[in-house]
């Protein structure tokens, strides 16, 4: 959504006398620029929206389990600005169980069309980037460790990542 431009109309430039002209204050400040783009942010949805925690929101494929509990989701949370939705997960200490190939969280929104990007995953004290997926099929991020290495029965002690999730 554009930005409502009418407050910035209606400023008046000085002539070089500095006797004409708006005064930039404070409130003219807020009203002309700060105003309008929070309007234009919230029309738009951007705002963070906090996703609840819930356990049944957490998975993996083919088998085995991932536990998280309450206290292991840090933040969970998305902002959608123009048709992308960027989507920031960050969880610790929570425990896989089995040796799945996947580990899957259930999006907090739908979206026409798959995304990729890269998680920060640390088993115990040992740091690995993992490919983070989102598939339109069932709604969900998948994490695949490099070289479609099974996940280790484990503590992952820190998982966080952020993925644009394109709406459109």
């Amino acid at each position: 959504m554009p930005i409502d431009r009418a407050p910035w109309n209606t400023l008046v430039d000085d002539d070089g006398s500095n006797l004409v002209g708006t005064i930039w204050d404070k409130d003219k400040i807020k009203t002309v620029v700060l105003d309008p783009v929070d309007a234009a942010l919230v029309a738009d949805g951007g705002r963070v929206q906090h996703v609840a925690f819930n356990a049944a929101d957490y998975g993996v494929y083919p088998s085995g389990a991932w536990t998280v509990a309450v206290g292991n989701m840090t933040s969970f949370s998305y902002a959608v600005t123009q048709q992308i939705a960027h989507v920031t997960i960050q969880l610790t200490n929570s425990v896989v169980t089995g040796t799945p190939s996947f580990l899957s969280i259930k999006s907090p929104l739908t979206a026409p069309r798959r995304t990729v990007t890269a998680a920060r995953l640390i088993f115990g004290s040992a740091l690995e980037l993992c490919s983070v997926y989102f598939e339109v099929a069932d709604n969900r991020f998948y994490l695949q460790r490099s070289g479609s290495q099974l996940f280790p029965a484990g503590t992952i002690t820190e998982l966080s990542f952020s993925i644009p999730v394109f709406r459109v």
